[in-house]
């Protein structure tokens, strides 16, 4: 394979992966190109092109062997959690009709992993993959981790309080902040968020607020790609 430069008509537009029971669908959008590279890897990891590179030259896999390697499986898996796929233009096309997408089922995938995907852009020449580097980050999205949370209240007797409890379960490679929560009825104006902290995962955290007061959470703006409320 060779990497080339970045070049506009192979750009790669709208990449979304979402869960659906037993399987991740991986949708794109794009204009030119004869085939894909898919990179599935622990987001805690650091992953670019020339990782990608390094992981099909470390099996010393020829690019006649990538281009017939089409069967829904990886060509290069790394460890449990990096693995790299490849999918040809026509078949992407057939399953974005059929399915939505590119499908890689939770079989594959190592269960409370945090999961980063890139998407590259191929285009056989002369016997030659060459591999068109993207714009940062236009190729990467995430398999949103699920963030499966309670909020509970109890009124403390003979007072105007209630006693909020926040409970957020534990998570794998969980990022510090993703998940904040605020208080309504406690505040004028704007209302201040609180971010959670890992070590707070798994707890119950117990907050003092009026009744008529509420507390909800959200995911913070930088991460909402990545994790998803339930």
């Amino acid at each position: 394979m060779r990497i080339s430069e970045y070049d506009p008509k192979y750009r790669l537009e709208k990449l979304d992966a979402k869960k659906d029971q037993d399987k991740i669908i991986i949708s794109w959008k794009y204009k030119q190109g004869d085939s894909f590279l898919i990179c599935v890897y622990d987001r805690r990891k650091e992953m670019n092109l020339q990782t990608v590179e390094d992981m099909i030259n470390n099996e010393s896999l020829s690019d006649e062997d990538i281009w017939k390697s089409e069967s829904g499986r990886p060509i290069v898996k790394l460890n449990e959690t990096t693995m790299l796929f490849f999918v040809s233009k026509n078949a992407f096309d057939r399953q974005t009709r059929s399915a939505g997408g590119y499908l890689i089922y939770n079989t594959m995938l190592t269960s409370g992993v945090a999961y980063g995907i890139q998407v590259y852009i191929c285009n056989m020449e002369e016997d030659i993959l060459k591999v068109y580097t993207p714009k940062e980050n236009e190729c990467q999205c995430y398999i949103p981790t699920i963030v499966r949370y309670r909020v509970s209240y109890k009124d403390k007797i003979f007072t105007g309080d209630k006693i909020c409890t926040i409970r957020v379960e534990k998570m794998e490679g969980y990022q510090n902040g993703a998940v904040t929560y605020r208080i309504d009825g406690l505040h004028e104006g704007n209302v201040p968020e609180y971010p959670l902290a890992e070590t707070a995962l798994g707890k119950n955290l117990y907050i003092l607020i009026p009744r008529k007061a509420s507390v909800y959470l959200k995911v913070a703006e930088e991460y909402k790609q990545q994790y998803k409320l339930s």
